[in-house]
C-alpha cells in the first residue's frame, strides 16, 4: 500500500512537471508571437512617420508657392476697386473729367 501511494505521488509529480513544461512552452510561444507581432507594428509606425514627414515637406513646399506676398499700401486700400467703379458706372477718366472746371 505504501508503494502504491509512493507510485501515485511520483506519477502525480511527473504530471505536474509535464504541465509546467507545457505552460512554459506556451508562454514562450506567446512571447515570441507578441514579439513578432510587435515588430511589424513598429515598422508600420516608422513608415507612417516617414510618410507624414514627406507629406509635411510637400505641404510646406506648396505653402511657399502659394504664399501671399503683398506689401502694405494704405493708399491702395482706401482707393475704390475696379469692380466698385464698374458697379457705380464711373471710371477713373470720368471722375477726372468731372473735376475739371466747366468754363
Amino acid at each position: 500500500m505504501a508503494r502504491l501511494e509512493v507510485a501515485m505521488a511520483d506519477r502525480k509529480q511527473a504530471e505536474e512537471e509535464q504541465q509546467k513544461k507545457e505552460k512554459i512552452k506556451c508562454i514562450q510561444k506567446r512571447s515570441l508571437e507578441k514579439g513578432l507581432l510587435q515588430q511589424p507594428v513598429k515598422e508600420k509606425e516608422v513608415q507612417a512617420l516617414q510618410q507624414k514627414q514627406e507629406e509635411e515637406g510637400l505641404l510646406n513646399i506648396l505653402r511657399n508657392q502659394v504664399a501671399v506676398v503683398a506689401e502694405f499700401d494704405p493708399v491702395r486700400i482706401m482707393n475704390d476697386t475696379e469692380a466698385s467703379k464698374a458697379i457705380l458706372g464711373t471710371s477713373a477718366d470720368e471722375a477726372f473729367v468731372l473735376q475739371r472746371p466747366l468754363f
